[in-house]
């Protein structure tokens, strides 16, 4: 009978020691882990859809002329033999 009392005296008490360690120390960080999921799929999300703006991108320059006269236009200042580019400050 003594046995038995103390057997489980011990296993209640790896079990509190257990349970208040998971408690202090384990939820706090498993919420910390999930804030840094949610932020890293965020992340993930926004990185896939610049890719689909850049393939989009990629996909107009090998086929469309005007897009590609465009960006050279606008980004790069080219411009056809006898044109004059002016610059308007923006405010």
């Amino acid at each position: 009978m003594l046995r038995k009392a103390l057997c489980l005296f011990v296993v209640i008490y790896v079990f509190g020691i257990l349970w208040v360690s998971f408690f202090k120390e384990g939820v706090p960080q498993l919420k910390q882990l999930s804030k840094q999921r949610d932020m890293w799929a965020l992340k993930v999300s926004m990185r896939r859809a610049e890719n689909a703006r850049l393939r989009e991108q990629i996909a107009k320059l090998g086929h469309d002329f005007r897009y590609v006269e465009k960006i050279l236009r606008e980004d790069l200042l080219l411009h056809k033999p006898g044109e004059l580019i002016i610059l308007v400050p923006e405010k």
